[in-house]
């Protein structure tokens, strides 16, 4: 029968719990399902009561922490919660007992998240299974960039966009205005990940707070800058250039980036097929003095319009550039590697990034890798005559549709891309054997001139301390305190020195 519990009967109750009387429990008759129970282990108040069928019981709390009106009113709050249908557990009554003042909340735990360089991790695991290996080494030097160091540590919540764009604003300052540009182009898809839905638990980022992410404005530059030739995009080496590279990098290197850039050159394919060129790509010839080189489809850029992978790229081998390649494979000696440039990398070849900088220290070349290409496509229909159809065929841009008098098996039609690709399985060879032969007789004869006329140019010495001077400059200031192009074949090396800003320190 309910109790109107007192004062009196609490005291009575504490007495009876310490000298260890049986447990017990009564009702009080004021509040619906307030309870005080007597333990051995104490005197408690609990809430038990039947609401719609369902039964509510809740420990509240020791008679020593709640007084008989404040148990009575946490006792009327639980009835409400139970005639709501709401839950009652112990979360809801340590809420109850912190708004009483009761007890102290308890502290906020930390909100530990993913850090700069674990998010970084993460995001590269998805890039390398689901983009290009062309793709995936990009975003990775990009984002292990010595800039973004200073970040590792930091969680990706706490990385505001000023202080990303406050790093971008250093590479732009550096002179690496390109660089700059292409930090902007990663870290916004690489927030963008952080930010989804399947992520965002784990990084904490505010979704769209990279999305305004921009470079500084690029340096203006006059029209009549002494530069404006060599703007990105649109410088053409000489054939003089594209064949010094050949000879300097024969005597600067030793032979897998020698062999690599000179491929480069001969070749004119892109950089990651020159860096993932394998021993069993290539195929020697009957007369043991020519072959082919059959890029796969791996190496190559892309896939077709359709989806569909593409067949390997053959490029043929004249003897001078057979000669390469048997010289690159003998280079490699016992190594065991697959690859026809090895190097001590991850990757176990050399690196495109590595290829780019070794071409760019060699001294009076001003193009990159991708301007051989231009030059290639440039000198073949100027100085030989080439179709542009035939310069594609070399620079494997078969996927450009081309005009109808050029129609070929390589060829954009519906019709013809059906029998390039399922029925006429002829590499195309009988094509491209008189483009590369062409194109070697262009450039071999070259070499032979420059070599004669300065030979001063490519001693050990020379071409050895240039590199050395070009790998401690920007890469914008490499190779302009000379031009040999310029300097009239009868010149003695000595002679061509003379204005040298080197020699005149001395």
């Amino acid at each position: 029968m309910p109790t109107l519990i007192t004062k009196a009967i609490v005291e009575k109750a504490r007495a009876d719990q310490l000298r260890g009387a049986a447990e017990y429990q009564m009702t009080d008759a004021r509040v619906q399902g307030l309870e005080l129970r007597v333990r051995p282990r104490g005197v408690m108040w609990n809430f038990r009561r039947k609401v719609a069928g369902t039964s509510y019981r809740l420990a509240m709390a020791s008679v020593d922490l709640l007084s008989i009106a404040e148990a009575r009113q946490v006792a009327t709050d639980a009835s409400a919660v139970a005639r709501a249908g709401g839950v009652l557990d112990q979360e809801w009554m340590t809420c109850r007992l912190v708004e009483l003042g009761k007890i102290e909340a308890a502290p906020e735990p930390e909100l530990v998240l993913m850090t700069f360089a674990q998010g970084r991790t993460a995001y590269l695991e998805m890039v390398e299974a689901a983009k290009s290996k062309g793709t995936f080494d990009d975003y990775r030097q990009t984002l292990n960039h010595p800039k973004l160091a200073c970040l590792d540590d930091r969680q990706l919540h706490t990385i505001s966009r000023e202080e990303l764009a406050e790093i971008v604003k250093e590479v732009h300052t550096d002179g690496y205005e390109t660089q700059a540009d292409h930090f902007c182009r990663v870290i916004r898809p690489f927030w963008k990940w952080l930010e989804s839905d399947a992520e965002v638990r784990k990084t904490g980022v505010t979704p769209g707070i990279m999305d305004r992410l921009r470079p500084p404005p690029r340096t203006r530059i006059d029209e009549d800058d002494e530069d404006d030739d060599d703007e990105r995009g649109t410088y053409v080496p000489s054939v003089t250039e594209m064949a010094e590279a050949i000879l300097a990098a024969r005597v600067a290197y030793e032979p897998a980036y020698a062999g690599a850039i000179e491929m480069l050159v001969w070749t004119v394919q892109r950089r990651r097929a020159i860096v993932e060129a394998r021993i069993t790509d290539f195929e020697p010839l009957a007369d043991g003095k020519r072959g082919l080189w059959k890029v796969p489809a791996s190496s190559r850029k892309g896939r077709k319009k359709n989806g569909k992978a593409k067949r390997p790229h053959v490029v043929p081998l004249p003897e001078p550039v057979w000669e390469c390649f048997l010289k690159a494979a003998r280079a490699r000696g016992d190594a065991g590697s697959q690859w026809l440039f090895p190097a001590k990398s991850k990757s176990g070849h050399i690196s495109e990034s590595t290829l780019t900088h070794y071409l760019s220290y060699l001294p009076n070349v001003k193009a990159s890798p991708h301007d051989m290409r231009r030059g290639f496509g440039t000198h073949g229909e100027a100085l030989l005559g080439l179709l542009r159809a035939e310069t594609d065929f070399i620079l494997d841009h078969e996927d450009e549709p081309l005009r109808a008098a050029e129609v070929t098996h390589r060829s954009q039609t519906q019709a013809s891309t059906m029998t390039g690709s399922s029925y006429a399985l002829h590499d195309g060879t009988h094509r491209t054997w008189k483009i590369m032969d062409a194109w070697v007789d262009l450039l071999q004869p070259e070499m032979a001139r420059v070599y004669a006329d300065r030979p001063g140019l490519f001693s050990d010495w020379w071409v050895k301390g240039e590199v050395a001077k070009n790998k401690k400059l920007l890469k914008s200031e490499r190779n302009r305190h000379m031009d040999t192009h310029l300097v009239p074949t009868g010149l003695t090396i000595e002679a061509v020195l003379k204005g040298s800003r080197f020699l005149a320190a001395e």
